[in-house]
C-alpha cells in the first residue's frame, strides 16, 4: 500500500481572517521508503521523528543541509504536491459551501456540476 505524508502550515484553526497569517499551505510527498531515507540522509538531523526547518536555519550546518535537500533531483513534482490558498477567500468559498449550495441543493439543483460553485466563489471574490 503507498504511503502519501501532508503537512500543513499556516493553520490558525477557524481564525480564517488573521493578519499575520493570510495563506493556508499543504504540502504532500509521495515516496518510497528507500527515497525518504536517502532524501532525510541529507538534513542528518538528530531529531528522532521530524527535522523542523525552524531548526536547522538556524546554522551554517542546517542551512547548507536544506539546500542539499532542496536541490536533489527526487524533489520534483512527481513526488510533491502543494497547495497554497489565501484565507479570506477560503472563507468566502467556505460561505459559498455552506450556505449557497445548502440553498440550491435543498431545491434540487447540483451546484457542484460544472464548477458553478468555483464559478461564483470567484465571481464573489472578485466582484465584492
Amino acid at each position: 500500500m503507498k504511503t502519501i505524508y501532508i503537512d500543513e502550515s499556516g493553520n490558525t484553526g477557524s481564525n480564517l481572517l488573521d493578519k499575520d497569517q493570510p495563506v493556508f499551505a499543504t504540502a504532500s510527498c509521495d515516496f518510497s521508503l528507500a527515497e525518504a531515507e536517502y532524501l532525510l540522509s541529507h538534513l542528518s538531523s538528530s531529531a528522532a521523528t521530524e527535522a523542523h526547518f525552524k531548526r536547522l536555519r538556524k546554522s551554517p550546518a542546517g542551512r547548507d543541509a536544506i539546500i542539499k535537500l532542496l536541490t536533489d533531483e527526487l524533489i520534483n513534482t512527481k513526488h510533491i504536491k502543494i497547495h497554497a490558498m489565501h484565507k479570506e477567500f477560503m472563507a468566502l468559498t467556505k460561505i459559498v459551501d455552506t450556505l449557497i449550495e445548502s440553498y440550491y441543493n435543498a431545491h434540487g439543483y447540483d451546484f457542484y456540476k460544472n464548477g458553478q460553485n468555483i464559478s461564483y466563489s470567484n465571481m464573489l471574490w472578485y466582484c465584492c
